[in-house]
């Protein structure tokens, strides 16, 4: 039997030569062209989702065969009948499967056959009648774990590999499906008795692990000669949620540690912004974060507040008392240095008082305190190519209300925008007036 004729096998025809199948890296499959593994991977999908589904019945109760690899006669009836074809059928869609996904599609094909969304919610939808044995309810469970699995990783790797790479919390979700359904074979595995069932159940468990290690191999190039510093560390996308302590970040870092995980971010992101930042009261119940401007034609500094809540912060009566003591310790230290020109609570979102209570602090403090949305200062990051203007961000700061909008740093980045074209024009126009004037030879020389 060749590859062409395995792909056209029927359970109805051909069940006994179905159930003496060898593993399929010992048979034609193992050579088979990107058509016939499509073929295969095809004809047998159908036939065990029809199985499992009820959609087709075995041609009798009892089957007496010979193994093609073992050479041993075996007689099958009943449960282990239906076992027994459910392995080979998935056990080959399988192979075939992952050959298609290593290799690729044969013309005309966009999808390998079992990845299409209607497949595995197929199988979950079937309608099982309440007498069915509890080996199809095992195998259904199994089948749709291994489905999902198989979906969500391939798409995982086709997205990662993409030359338009999509935001990276997209990819954790594919991730996270492939991961939770493979646990979820795992824990199937262990339940399933010794039998065909159970070979079914380690083989897909052990192709799954196989194709996740393959697709992380081929992740991110790794240079040894790079040392890690600081700004590997910065990790944008993550500045909001910290702020608010999602409970992913939480799991992440710890809940003791978010915190400081959200400070040293702010910390990364001042410094990547052009400002020298000195981070205080290391181990105290508020964080802080003295920012010193390097523009000599600023001088100025900030104080930098990190506030994480799982709710909108509501600036406790603690915390302002607390920043008032801190202001008059920071300005009484910076007497050699720019002064304070402000400070920035930096947070995901303010409860509705907190404006109100943060000009009676800035009237006690004499010093103008601002809040703003940690989201606003990732936004100005990613949008600016290199150093803030610092007077355009002082004076955004400065003029607007105690609670700054959503988007106030477009001013900033217009303001960024502007010097970079005045610059771009300044450097064209200089080097096309460096073209030199053709001078005429003396006469003298012309006639040499």
């Amino acid at each position: 039997m060749d590859a062409r004729q395995l792909s056209e096998l029927s359970i109805e025809r051909d069940l006994q030569t179905i159930v003496a199948l060898p593993p399929p890296e010992a048979s034609p499959l193992a050579a088979a062209t990107v058509r016939e593994s499509f073929d295969t991977a095809q004809s047998f999908f159908r036939a065990w989702l029809a199985l499992v589904k009820g959609g087709t019945s075995l041609p009798t109760d009892r089957v007496r065969t010979v193994c093609l690899s073992c050479k041993k006669e075996t007689e099958l009836e009943g449960t282990a009948l239906w076992n027994r074809t459910l392995l080979s059928l998935v056990a080959y869609h399988d192979y075939a499967a992952r050959a298609l996904i290593r290799s690729g599609l044969p013309k005309g094909e966009v999808l390998v056959p079992g990845l299409r969304l209607d497949d595995s919610t197929g199988l979950c939808d079937a309608d099982f009648p309440e007498e069915t044995p509890p080996h199809r309810w095992t195998a259904r469970s199994l089948l749709s774990s291994y489905l999902h699995c198989l979906v969500a990783s391939y798409f995982f790797d086709l997205l990662r590999r993409s030359p338009v790479r999509p935001p990276e919390g997209h990819l954790a979700v594919f991730e996270s499906i492939a991961h939770s359904e493979l646990a979820g074979m795992h824990r199937e595995e262990w339940r399933i008795p010794d039998g065909y069932q159970k070979t079914l159940a380690n083989r897909l468990v052990s192709s799954s692990l196989e194709y996740l290690v393959a697709i992380y191999e081929q992740g991110e190039s790794w240079n040894k000669e790079h040392p890690v510093g600081p700004f590997s560390a910065i990790r944008l996308p993550e500045l909001s949620l910290l702020a608010r302590r999602e409970p992913p970040l939480l799991r992440k870092y710890g809940v003791k540690h978010v915190e400081r995980v959200f400070e040293q971010q702010l910390a990364l992101i001042a410094q990547s912004l052009g400002l020298y930042v000195v981070s205080t009261r290391t181990g105290k119940r508020t964080v802080d974060l003295v920012c010193i401007s390097s523009d000599p034609s600023v001088r100025m500094s900030f104080l930098l507040e990190a506030k994480t809540s799982a709710k909108p912060y509501a600036l406790p009566t603690k915390d302002g008392r607390a920043l008032l003591e801190y202001i008059g310790d920071v300005k009484s230290a910076l007497s050699t240095l720019p002064p304070l020109r402000f400070v920035l609570l930096v947070g995901h979102g303010p409860a509705r008082t907190v404006a109100q209570k943060l000009a009676h602090l800035e009237a006690a403090a004499a010093v103008p305190i601002r809040f703003c949305a940690a989201q606003d200062l990732a936004a100005l990051r990613e949008r600016i190519l290199g150093p803030v203007p610092l007077a355009a961000l002082t004076d955004q700061i400065l003029a607007g209300p105690h609670v700054l909008p959503h988007g106030f740093v477009s001013a900033v980045v217009t303001s960024y925008q502007a010097a970079q074209s005045a610059h771009a024009r300044f450097v064209e126009e200089m080097l096309s007036s460096r073209e030199l004037p053709v001078t005429p030879l003396p006469q003298w020389a012309e006639h040499s």
